[in-house]
């Protein structure tokens, strides 16, 4: 754990900071860029008791403003499950270019929970396709599962079907990145409509696999039929044409 932490003197120029952030999103930034609990990588757990405790603030508060500084100022990400905090372009100002440095952020980075988050750090410190081929093919293919039961609610096994399909399509060149990519399309389209039980495996990740990577993203039907369009009725006037007949 360090001693201090750097704060840049820009911080109280930057536009950003003075043009849309209130006096206490200013003081709760600054805590979560200072507090006990930082880490080398930028990301580290908390949990909103100790954030409330240890700022001073009410716990309905410190939902308040992290919702704000996630959604609307997108200077962080928090994730509710892990409780896990990560702090966006933290390494601008906290990792220098040396070994010593890169390999402590990635030990680091190892350890996280969430995905996105490990894979953003990773991301950023270059080492994101190394720790890919680091994996073995057994956990690249446990790690495509895991995101596509998070992202669909549903409990897939690590079956020889399955993995062998994942395996077959990292052996074709494709990453990760390209999984999470297939998966977050599709259940975005097909989630809660009457596609959702292709949200499998041997579906998502068969001969379609680079098709679904490469077609833009559609959003599903308000109808729940991801075919067909949703036809708008004036139920008024079907009612008064009704009557009259």
């Amino acid at each position: 754990m360090a001693v201090y932490r750097r704060i840049h003197l820009s911080f109280w120029s930057d536009t950003k900071i003075t043009d849309e952030f209130t006096t206490e999103e200013k003081y709760f930034y600054l805590y979560l860029l200072t507090n006990i609990h930082t880490s080398l990588s930028g990301c580290y757990e908390i949990s909103m008791r100790q954030m409330a405790s240890e700022s001073g603030l009410e716990i309905k508060e410190v939902k308040s403003m992290l919702k704000r500084l996630e959604d609307s100022l997108k200077v962080i990400r928090y994730d509710d499950e892990t409780k896990e905090i990560l702090i966006l372009n933290w390494h601008k100002y906290n990792w220098t270019k040396s070994v010593k440095c890169t390999i402590a952020v990635k030990n680091e980075a190892l350890k996280i929970k969430n995905e996105s988050f490990r894979s953003y750090i990773l991301k950023m410190l270059g080492c994101d396709k190394e720790w890919e081929d680091d994996l073995s093919d057994k956990s690249f293919a446990e790690e495509v599962v895991k995101y596509l039961n998070k992202k669909t609610g549903k409990n897939f096994n690590l079956n020889s079907g399955n993995s062998k399909l994942i395996l077959e399509r990292k052996k074709e060149g494709y990453g990760l990145n390209d999984f999470k990519t297939v998966i977050d399309k599709k259940t975005e389209e097909w989630k809660e409509c009457e596609m959702e039980n292709f949200l499998r495996p041997s579906t998502l990740f068969g001969d379609k696999f680079d098709e679904y990577l490469n077609e833009k993203t559609k959003k599903k039907r308000k109808n729940g039929f991801c075919n067909f369009e949703q036809r708008d009725y004036d139920f008024e006037e079907l009612e008064n044409n009704l009557i009259k007949k």
